[in-house]
């Protein structure tokens, strides 16, 4: 039983792998459905933004906007790190393998292959004219670079994400899936996994608590919280006061619930508000 995220190039068969793969480890797909419903228990004004990200798939512009929100961006790991935390779960795209790359017990898997073999891909099942499918592709590597690159600040081609990049240029379908699946069991082979679902559980709480945060004290990136190896919420980043800092102390308390708080935000009057 693992978690697989799966990143991919336009034309590259990522999406049909993504739906193979899961069908026959009887895994669940990640869906618009699956995030609309964390992310409307998470915030209302959070979960209207996802459903317009959703809808107008594609369009970078409002991708910008909507992660241009510290709040959005931190709510947004948090839905990722508790869909990874039921397990028997694959995650298409949405920036999954940047959000989970610290959990080795994840599969993070990126499928390619090159641009002429994906253009003729893209021509036969869009019904395009060969040139047009190529630009289709180079514009749609180029956007996706540039997002994940400010989004995320990962560059898709950082191979470090990943424990498999599969080059479907010589595979079918059914090639890519065997791949994919022989990996999923050498990783779980490998890494045992008998606290991953805890742990990105509390992963999911320490980006909720940061979400807190932004939202009531400072709208900024410097404000941050994370899950410690001992499983501790850790506050870090800079508040204007200690008055403020005591707070921020106390708000993430009452949203970690049972979950020990650890504060080490530090107290200066050069705080930024930077997005």
């Amino acid at each position: 039983m693992a978690v697989v995220t799966i990143s991919r190039q336009v034309g590259s068969l990522g999406d049909q792998a993504a739906r193979a793969l899961a069908a026959e480890l009887r895994y669940h797909l990640v869906a618009a459905a699956d995030i609309h419903e964390l992310a409307a228990s998470y915030d209302p004004d959070f979960s209207r933004g996802v459903k317009d990200l959703e809808q107008g798939r594609g369009m970078s512009i409002l991708e910008r906007l909507f992660f241009g929100q510290p709040v959005y961006e931190s709510l947004y790991a948090a839905v990722i790190l508790e869909l990874a935390s039921r397990r028997q779960t694959v995650i298409v795209g949405r920036g999954a393998q940047v959000v989970l790359r610290q959990v080795p017990q994840v599969v993070r898997a990126r499928v390619v292959a090159p641009t002429r073999v994906r253009a003729a891909r893209v021509a036969q099942s869009l019904g395009l004219a060969e040139q047009d499918a190529r630009e289709y592709v180079e514009r749609h590597d180029a956007e996706r670079r540039a997002l994940v690159r400010q989004i995320f600040d990962h560059d898709l081609k950082d191979w470090g994400l990943y424990n498999l990049v599969l080059n479907t240029e010589s595979l079918d379908l059914d090639g890519a899936v065997a791949i994919l699946k022989q990996t999923v069991a050498e990783v779980v082979r490998v890494n045992p996994m008998p606290d991953v679902a805890r742990q990105l559980a509390l992963m999911a709480l320490a980006k909720r608590v940061e979400a807190g945060l932004r939202k009531q004290l400072l709208p900024s990136k410097v404000l941050e919280a994370n899950l410690s190896p001992e499983g501790a919420v850790v506050l870090s980043g800079y508040l204007h006061s200690a008055a403020e800092r005591k707070k921020a102390e106390e708000m993430a308390r009452s949203l970690a619930g049972e979950v020990p708080v650890v504060n080490e935000i530090r107290v200066t009057a050069f705080v930024g508000w930077p997005a």
